[in-house]
């Protein structure tokens, strides 16, 4: 274990940026998935009246979509502090889990556990 203090560098790295271009981007894309349940709900409820399980899983997949879209966007006003970048970290993994995002999360992830990022949120 090094005893060396390291202050955290004057200004943010370049990927706290590309970071929060990433979380906004996944946040609208929730947003829109969310917009497009509810358009079905409103204005196809013929489809959903024959039985009880798509109109559940409507409800289920839309609340979804929406506790995502704000567990992305609340990161956003965070502190910076070791919690802040772990649950960042967490943030960016969530995005392994999409076809789409799986590229974006992985060249995040390679420069988010950089050094100068974790002294940047005080991480030891």
């Amino acid at each position: 274990m090094s005893t060396e203090f390291s202050p955290a560098p004057p200004r943010a790295p370049q990927v706290v940026f590309w970071y929060k271009v990433y979380v906004v981007l996944n946040a609208l894309l929730y947003l829109a998935i969310t917009a497009v349940l509810a358009a079905i709900g409103i204005f196809a409820p013929g489809a959903l009246e024959d039985e009880l399980g798509p109109a559940i899983l409507l409800f289920v997949m839309a609340g979804a979509c929406t506790f995502f879209a704000l567990a992305y966007l609340v990161s956003l006003g965070f502190p910076r502090r070791p919690w802040a970048w772990v649950y960042d970290l967490v943030v960016i993994c969530i995005g392994f889990t999409g076809c789409f995002t799986l590229p974006f999360s992985v060249a995040l992830l390679i420069f988010w556990i950089k050094p100068e990022v974790k002294s940047w949120f005080g991480v030891t």
